[in-house]
């Protein structure tokens, strides 16, 4: 059994949402410590959490958001769900690899369209860019985690 979803429907889900995104919060600074030096093992802690957190923070998320809808709208609320989410993926993964090498041509000096094998550094600095873009995304979506829980409704 997931221990996600076994923990979203036994606690309360904003909480458990709220505690996983703020621990791809704490990843993404991990991320940007990552360097040239950096111990394998160290990048693998990091993506495992990394990793988890993001699996704590979609099934309770996912509930959340069902749990908004009339119960004749949850297929079309779950397709949109979905789509937003892969929607994010594929726009993620765009965003991110646009500015790596918008931040790596910048740093070199001329279009960069690959992995420059004589300058590694230029591919950290890249990184380390995308890194803090998607640090402020984060940041925005904690924000919003810590509203919702803030502001909601308790329950009688």
């Amino acid at each position: 059994m997931p221990p996600a979803g076994i923990l979203s429907d036994k606690f309360d889900k904003e909480i458990i949402t709220f505690f996983a995104i703020s621990g791809v919060l704490i990843v993404q600074l991990g991320y940007l410590m990552v360097g040239s030096v950096t111990a394998l093992p160290v990048v693998m802690l990091i993506l495992f959490i990394h990793g988890g957190s993001v699996g704590f923070f979609q099934s309770p998320n996912n509930a959340l958001v069902m749990s908004t809808v009339e119960t004749k709208y949850l297929g079309i609320a779950g397709s949109v769900n979905a789509l937003g989410r892969n929607l994010g993926f594929v726009l993620g993964t765009t965003l991110a690899t646009t500015v790596l090498f918008v931040a790596m041509s910048g740093q070199i000096g001329h279009r960069v369209s690959g992995y420059v094998k004589s300058q590694p550094e230029v591919f950290l600095h890249g990184m380390h860019v995308a890194f803090y873009v998607a640090l402020a995304l984060v940041i925005f979506a904690w924000g919003l985690s810590s509203y919702r829980l803030l502001t909601r409704k308790k329950s009688a």
